[in-house]
């Protein structure tokens, strides 16, 4: 749960930009989730991979995330959160390609 709010809070955090234009995007729950680990050969820190799919409110948002967890800190990527599920209806107020399929555009019904 806590990679996946991680997750949710940097796409809202991206989001900002467009200055309420989009509604701030709460975790709904979590669908699946899978973890892999990884050694860094030379710093000897534990690299943590997650990959999440997950759904948001308001709009049902359906996302996969690929997140990293490097010793308390938390990579994420925005080309590695992945709409799954249609977007069109409520997303029309804005432009940009990704931020497009996150944001639920406020007013939306």
């Amino acid at each position: 749960m806590n990679v996946a709010e991680a997750a949710v809070e940097y796409m809202n955090i991206e989001l900002r930009v467009y200055n309420g234009t989009c509604a701030t995007l709460r975790l709904k729950d979590v669908l699946n989730a899978g973890m892999t680990t990884q050694t860094a050969p030379l710093t000897a820190d534990q690299h943590i991979f997650y990959a999440l799919t997950f759904r948001t409110t308001p709009g049902d948002g359906v996302f996969q995330a690929a997140v990293e967890w490097i010793a308390e800190d938390v990579r994420i990527d925005r080309d590695m959160i992945l709409r799954l599920n249609a977007y069109r209806p409520h997303s029309g107020c804005i432009e940009h390609i990704v931020y497009k399929k996150w944001c639920y555009c406020v007013g939306t019904r």
